[in-house]
């Protein structure tokens, strides 16, 4: 029996050259895709590198997505446990504060007699014996802005309105007596400014991980 054997055309020289430059082509792209993405990764490395760096340079701390400068001031102001029967009431004024945010407005206080308090500062409210409560200084209003039912006797109508937001957190009067520096029968009195050392210790505490 004879068997025929089948018959094909080599594959002609130019189709060789097409094939290959296509190749080279889709070669080409790839490595063009791997350098655009090497490229890519190495500059978001670079932009983290350069957050990482600049936190570390100014030693700003984040906390509840809030950032804390180091040399943030600490103003603090009591709240009292009773409702007073007539004059100032530090705690009808808070709780009108707490309704106003609950409500989605604006929260707000008074600065202390000397006007020194700026965006990022922290604000406390201190619960005598009790708990402090902490919040962020986000904007400056002058006088103009207090509100009419606020106390308006002699050295309080010149002071600054602070607008403020929370930062969540609690802290036990305890942990404040202890991180403050504070003598045990310590109260607060006033809107006051605290002191270079407290500051310290509480801006210190508060950039601490919880």
């Amino acid at each position: 029996m004879a068997y025929s054997i089948p018959s094909f055309d080599p594959p002609s020289y130019e189709s060789e050259i097409i094939n290959y430059s296509y190749k080279s082509i889709i070669m080409l792209s790839i490595i063009e895709d791997i350098k655009l993405f090497i490229s890519y990764n190495k500059f978001y490395i670079f932009i983290n590198n350069f957050k990482l760096f600049k936190n570390i340079k100014d030693k700003s701390v984040t906390f509840n997505d809030i950032i804390i400068k180091p040399n943030a001031k600490l103003l603090y102001t009591p709240v009292a446990r009773n409702y007073n029967s007539s004059g100032p009431c530090s705690k009808k004024d808070w709780n009108e504060q707490l309704n106003h945010y609950s409500s989605g407005e604006q929260m707000m206080w008074d600065d202390s007699k000397t006007n020194s308090s700026k965006c990022g500062d922290v604000f406390a409210t201190c619960f005598n014996g009790i708990k402090v409560e902490f919040y962020i200084i986000t904007d400056i209003k002058s006088p103009h802005d207090r509100l009419p039912n606020w106390c308006s006797s002699i050295g309080q109508a010149n002071k600054n309105v602070i607008y403020i937001k929370p930062l969540e957190y609690t802290m036990d009067w305890t942990t404040w007596i202890k991180t403050t520096g504070y003598s045990n029968n310590w109260n607060c009195q006033g809107t006051k400014n605290a002191g270079n050392s407290p500051r310290k210790n509480i801006i210190s505490y508060l950039s601490t991980p919880k």
